[in-house]
């Protein structure tokens, strides 16, 4: 069937007595079978939304397999007035668990809903998350997770200890990242980019170093810088400095390879139609940054300048340059100018000299991001693409 239906799923006597201790193995069937759109937790039963009545009865089956209790249902179809009705009576929650996974089952979610336990997390509701856009829409993203998003009361929780017990789970997994939010909406009016390893997959003075012959040499001091081991300024010049003589022509062959981050289109243009307003804040090199701005669209650019005479670099850069402090200072200045608040930012890098931008914004999202980094954003998204931000702001 193609309609949705909402189905008041209320337990018989001996499952209501135990409905709080079932509540993880009926959550965890239902995810894993892919039966329900939403689940809401009522005082007595449980409140659905399916695309496909027929699995109702793969999921009673699945539940008499995997539990000793009795977990028949009485099953009353609902009207949309009195599905609204229902919802506006659901548990708000004080948090929402955002899980991103190529595979959501048992194996991943286990461990979860055991830690939620253990830290005295009580879950109102869970909902798959939609893509706002039909999967033919040119935007779409390069590859797909499937993200679930899990209404929790976390009142009583330490929520410094759950954020770092969900963050090591996620890590763990290899498979699974899982964000913890508090329970209201994120009001995106701004949105900066790191380029390098965020919006792009390659850092760019790597692919200009192979080109110079100098790989080798570059991507070592890159990694330390990014890691934070080496002040920024003087490893951008030192890198700079191994590029001397390169001819510019060297430029178009590295542009020429260049690949977007999955998701990243998808993730602008999402931005762009609800009225943000977009740039990109780099140590990078401004040519290349350019070239993206125009294919996404982008409104603001700031960036660092090569140097060249005669048609090679000269192993310096020009103006001023764009270190970490600098990406902060230019931030808060474009928000400024724009007239938006701090808290209204989003903020996207993946390096050491993108902790100051990610702490200057509203919402720091560490996007594939080196430990470092990872500690001091608000948000980490480890193994989903880019558009995975989508689901953060609502």
């Amino acid at each position: 069937m193609n309609d949705c239906s909402w189905i008041l799923l209320t337990p018989k006597a001996t499952v209501k007595e135990l409905l709080p201790d079932l509540t993880h193995t009926l959550y965890g069937s239902a995810i894993e079978q892919r039966v329900f759109e939403r689940v809401v937790l009522l005082s007595d039963g449980l409140l659905v939304q399916t695309h496909d009545e027929r699995q109702l009865q793969s999921w009673h089956d699945y539940l008499r397999m995997n539990t000793s209790a009795d977990t028949r249902f009485n099953e009353q179809r609902l009207s949309v007035a009195e599905y609204q009705d229902f919802m506006s009576q659901e548990p708000q929650g004080t948090h929402t668990l955002t899980i991103f996974s190529q595979r959501l089952d048992s194996l991943n979610l286990t461990p979860l809903f055991d830690c939620l336990q253990h830290h005295q997390v009580n879950i109102s509701g869970i909902r798959w998350f939609s893509s706002p856009y039909p999967n033919n829409c040119p935007a779409r993203a390069a590859v797909h997770s499937d993200c679930l998003k899990i209404t929790v009361d976390a009142a009583r929780a330490d929520l410094s200890l759950l954020r770092q017990k969900c963050d090591s789970l996620a890590l763990r997994s290899e498979e699974m990242d899982i964000v913890l939010q508090q329970n209201q909406t994120v009001r995106c009016r701004l949105a900066v980019f790191d380029m390098d390893s965020t919006l792009i997959e390659q850092e760019v003075i790597d692919e200009l170093a192979a080109e110079a012959g100098r790989g080798k040499e570059v991507a070592k001091i890159t990694e330390q810088a990014m890691l934070g081991h080496i002040d920024f300024r003087d490893s951008l010049q030192q890198r700079v400095a191994l590029l001397k003589g390169l001819n510019v022509s060297a430029i178009t062959a590295v542009l020429e390879r260049l690949r977007l981050t999955p998701g990243a289109e998808r993730l602008i243009h999402h931005l762009h139609k609800q009225g943000c307003i977009t740039a990109i804040v780099t140590g990078g090199f401004r040519v290349f940054g350019e070239v993206l701005q125009r294919r996404l669209g982008i409104n603001h650019l700031y960036a660092n300048a090569l140097e060249s005479v005669d048609g090679h670099l000269t192993g310096r850069t020009t103006g001023e340059v764009i270190d970490a402090q600098g990406k902060a200072r230019c931030v808060r200045q474009l928000a400024f100018s724009e007239g938006i608040d701090l808290a209204h930012v989003l903020a996207v890098g993946d390096g050491s000299n993108d902790i100051e931008m990610l702490r200057t914004a509203g919402l720091g999202v560490a996007f594939h991001a080196k430990p470092a980094v990872r500690a001091v954003a608000d948000v980490a998204i480890q193994t989903a693409g880019l558009d995975a931000i989508i689901a953060l702001l609502g």
